[in-house]
């Protein structure tokens, strides 16, 4: 129901004496309801268009690989690579999907790079890797208190294997812990030389804490050579830390300090 009031001048001129004509109120009604409401005005026609739905589009159809490629395997076994792989032929094709796989296999630390490629006309799902370098020996320098043999033994990277790069920093703390374990605390690994190219070495660059110098500070009434005759670490020493400890143990015997 709607109601309408107007606030307007008067329609008719009256004479004294006359009455208000009759105005039948439902036949104007009658008319104008249909009259506003049969022709809508531009911006109704334009805001009726805009709420329709579009019609819908035609999808291509979903596309799926029925045979995966694997290429590039040169050192690293089939059988390791699929193990990463959950698609599998005949499923659908999500690029989203595929890119997980590829990081699954990247994850595996012995591929420099991983890509793949879906030919639609034969529906063949390419996955292409390049394997990193072949490690043709395992170099250590720097290395004066332990062989490379002891060394190679904690390390995981094995010669004539390819090159693992989630190893190397497992390695290095393994090269790390075997000196500290002897109190070689200093001994550090400075960096690791990668192979670029096969039949190239991986070289583990070892600084195992030589003392530079020795400077003693604090002894304004004892004099310096009485005291390093109590120390059996020179200059040019490895510094390891039970002979350092001795060494305190010998000084404070002497009795000049507390």
């Amino acid at each position: 129901m709607i109601f309408i009031c107007f606030l307007a001048s008067p329609l008719f001129a009256l004479d004294e004496g006359s009455s208000l004509p009759e105005v039948n109120l439902q036949s104007l009604m009658d008319e104008l309801v249909p009259a506003l409401s049969a022709t809508p005005t531009d911006s109704q026609a334009a805001s009726t268009s805009d709420d329709q739905p579009d019609t819908p589009k035609e999808m291509p159809a979903q596309l799926t690989f029925k045979s995966i490629s694997i290429e590039g395997l040169q050192n690293i076994s089939l059988d390791q690579v699929r193990e990463k792989i959950t698609v599998h032929e005949g499923e659908p094709y999500y690029a989203l999907r595929l890119d997980r796989e590829m990081t699954n296999i990247k994850s595996m630390g012995v591929f420099q790079d991983v890509a793949w490629e879906l030919n639609a006309d034969t529906q063949t799902l390419h996955i292409r890797l390049v394997e990193n370098a072949l490690v043709s020996d395992i170099v250590f320098t720097g290395n004066t208190q332990f062989t490379a043999a002891q060394l190679q033994a904690v390390v995981r990277q094995q010669p004539q294997a390819v090159l693992n790069v989630n190893w190397l920093r497992s390695d290095i703390k393994a090269v790390e812990q075997l000196y500290q374990s002897k109190g070689y605390v200093l001994a550090k690994v400075l960096g690791v030389q990668r192979p670029e190219n096969p039949g190239e070495p991986l070289v583990f660059v070892i600084s195992e804490g030589v003392i530079e110098k020795i400077v003693l500070l604090g002894n304004e009434h004892t004099k310096d050579y009485v005291i390093f005759r109590e120390m059996r670490l020179k200059a040019g020493d490895i510094f390891k830390k039970d002979e350092f400890e001795k060494d305190i143990h010998r000084i404070y015997n002497l009795g000049y300090f507390t």
